[in-house]
């Protein structure tokens, strides 16, 4: 923010600018705040920055102030500064640290935002990426195509810390988040070909990740979810397509993996060990809707694989041997003398039976690839 110095606006100490007055950068201009500086949005003032033209943010450190132990504790004052981005190209954040920003349940408050629709949808999203985002209320992105967050640590977020809404393609990748206290960590709602990869959820108030609201052909492979209060991963409300492979969800307060009223699911790969409910549950099951658990390994959670209100699960292959006594629950315990059964004519141990509803038939021949041959036909229309 070189020459910033205006009075009653802006006053520059040495690498610190301090804002007394909200921050609109208009259509058409461009701000830049650089390497190594910090700016300091006056909590007291009410500021904030709203950006309607390009503002980078690279290598700066964006905080609520003035920062003292008092003003973190202060709730009497609930308004909080925050960075808002209208129009994909508004916002660009890679690099920085921001922290104690945003406040309310509004988008455009939540502490950094970035919003797409309407006339200002044009231009691409700049990825977010190596940032440390700490006490925020949270990141979202709303009516974004093709986001990318990656590298970022998320830290002690007082609401959701990172949501995705009504957008298209994109990834979450190589992320950190911790100590969250919101509902989530990671929220996906209505978003259609999103990748969420590789990333680590360690100790939250509520889940690690919910896909709802419709999503479709989301991928969450190689994640790692432990110290949740509830269930881990959660997919729910007509999401459809959804994929979860080569996950590690282990020591959460409530379940491992929850589908409920969701379409196609596959679970395949996932180690899912030492939760306090159900490694993995499934309800609601639409009536054209199917799952297929394949090639995971359950142990020491309260039950392993609970099913109510099911249309059509496949479950093969996987690895329950350390999680007797409670293998299945639910409307499935009902098929417990029917899977160990498979489990012994096995080769493997490992039982292969096709349910629909609450009975149980042989297993016709699965392919070595029938995880994703299933995630190909349901993310090209086949039935959900």
């Amino acid at each position: 923010m070189a020459g910033t110095d205006t009075p009653g606006a802006l006053v520059r100490d040495g690498d610190t600018v301090t804002a007394t007055l909200p921050i609109v950068v208009l259509q058409g201009a461009e701000l830049t705040v650089g390497e190594g500086t910090r700016l300091v949005l006056d909590r007291a003032a009410g500021t904030f920055l709203l950006s309607f033209g390009r503002t980078s943010i690279s290598g700066a450190e964006i905080a609520s102030g003035p920062q003292t132990d008092e003003t973190n504790q202060d709730d009497a004052t609930p308004v909080r500064p925050f960075l808002a981005g209208v129009g994909q190209g508004s916002l660009s954040v890679q690099d920085s640290t921001l922290s104690g920003l945003g406040y309310g349940e509004e988008t455009y408050s939540a502490g950094v935002s970035l919003s797409g629709r309407g006339l200002f949808r044009g231009g691409d999203a700049a990825p977010m990426t190596g940032n440390t985002f700490r006490d925020l209320r949270g990141v979202v992105f709303s009516g974004v195509d093709a986001p990318v967050v990656e590298n970022n640590t998320f830290e002690s977020a007082r609401g959701t810390a990172l949501r995705l809404s009504d957008g298209a393609g994109g990834a979450v990748r190589d992320n950190t988040f911790a100590g969250t206290a919101g509902d989530h960590a990671l929220q996906v709602s209505n978003v259609t070909g999103l990748e969420i990869a590789r990333n680590t959820f360690r100790n939250g108030a509520g889940k690690a990740v919910r896909v709802d609201d419709a999503s479709r052909d989301v991928t969450l492979t190689e994640n790692f979810a432990t110290g949740f209060g509830g269930t881990a991963f959660t997919v729910a409300e007509g999401a459809r397509c959804t994929r979860l492979s080569y996950n590690v969800v282990t020591g959460n307060d409530g379940g491992g993996i929850r589908a409920d009223t969701a379409g196609a699911l596959i679970l395949d790969g996932n180690v899912i060990a030492d939760n306090a409910g159900p490694g993995i549950s499934i309800a609601a099951q639409p009536s054209d809707a199917s799952a297929l658990v394949v090639h995971n390994t359950l142990q020491d959670n309260m039950s392993g694989i609970r099913g109510t209100g099911l249309a059509e699960v496949r479950l093969a292959r996987n690895d329950l041997s350390a999680q007797l006594p409670r293998i299945l629950s639910g409307d499935l315990d009902q098929l417990t003398p029917t899977y160990l059964r498979a489990a012994r004519d096995a080769a493997d141990a490992r039982a292969d039976i096709e349910i629909k509803g609450v009975s149980a038939s042989p297993a016709r021949a699965l392919r070595r690839d029938a995880a994703e041959s299933a995630f190909d036909a349901c993310s090209q229309g086949a039935p959900a």
